[in-house]
């Protein structure tokens, strides 16, 4: 008798079309393989999510710069363009005067996740982020910057809620 029918533990193959990628694996690998792919959604709908954000934060600053009206634009002003561009980290670095921290180092590790994922995903990850987190700590860091542009409209999203 196969040793895993004898220790009680049954591995029927999934019922699957000949022709699919799970075909002739055991249900518990259909299970893992659907678990891997969600989680790879995930991490792609995250990094999407992340860099449309950053660029409204770059576009945001370089308008804010060019007007030098508010607290942000007067301090962002002091932060150096590298090649006619802002680089997010140091737009988020001069936003710490003007604003509270937290939502900014918040808002920081999820560029760390990013940056994780868009470079090769070498070393140790970070933590990772659920799509419903970046666009929950995106929100936390828009309502601290008066006037700032949103990304998408407020009734296009689910009720903010909390880290998954």
């Amino acid at each position: 008798m196969h040793r895993a029918r004898a220790a009680g533990v049954r591995h029927q193959r999934a019922h699957v079309d000949r022709h699919s990628q799970f075909f002739g694996r055991t249900e518990p690998q259909v299970r893992e393989e659907i678990r891997a792919l969600r989680e790879e959604l995930n991490a792609n709908v995250s990094l999407n999510l992340v860099a449309a954000f950053e660029v409204l934060i770059v576009d945001d600053a370089l308008a804010r710069r060019r007007r030098g009206s508010d607290a942000v634009g007067k301090q962002l002003k002091s932060v150096p363009l590298r090649r006619g561009r802002l680089l997010v980290d140091e737009v988020l670095e001069a936003w710490k005067l003007p604003t509270r921290r937290w939502p900014i180092s918040e808002y920081r590790q999820i560029l760390d996740y990013r940056h994780y994922l868009a470079h090769g995903r070498a070393g140790v990850p970070p933590t990772s982020f659920a799509p419903e987190a970046v666009v929950k700590r995106a929100r936390a860091l828009q309502a601290e910057i008066p006037g700032f542009p949103r990304l998408w409209h407020e009734d296009a999203l689910p009720p903010a809620g909390g880290d998954p």
